[in-house]
């Protein structure tokens, strides 16, 4: 009887556990989601980092365009000036906070000093 009662345990485990990945498989969020989530018109900047089949990562970068008359073409540039990056699972987003450590070393810190090991210092300039 024990053995019935373990395999119906065992049984529903597998099952719920079947139930959540398909959940999860269907609601995972499209690109039209995602920029219907952003509020957005076209989708230019939005991109699908990856697809996972349960979740997904997005990206947004806005950009700025530059255009120059160069001597013979036109030079357009695009420059991004801001990126965010989206999880989304379960028909729902939500944002990953990018760090940049360069911004935070400059931040953190007073000053820093390089010297080049293969010039040397008189003692009149180390004080």
């Amino acid at each position: 009887m024990n053995q019935i009662i373990d395999a119906i345990k065992k049984r529903k485990a597998l099952s719920f556990l079947i139930f959540i990945l398909l959940f999860l498989l269907f609601t995972n969020p499209s690109n039209t989601s995602f920029k219907n989530y952003l509020g957005l018109t076209s989708n230019e900047g939005l991109k699908k980092e990856m697809n996972f089949f349960i979740f997904s990562v997005f990206s947004y970068s806005s950009y700025h365009y530059k255009n120059e008359a160069a001597e013979f073409h036109l030079i357009n540039e695009k420059q991004e000036l801001h990126r965010e990056v989206y999880f989304g699972i379960a028909a729902n987003f939500f944002k990953y906070e990018l760090k940049a450590n360069n911004i935070e070393q400059t931040e953190t810190s007073d000053s820093t000093i390089v010297v080049n090991p293969d010039t040397s210092l008189s003692d009149s300039d180390r004080n």
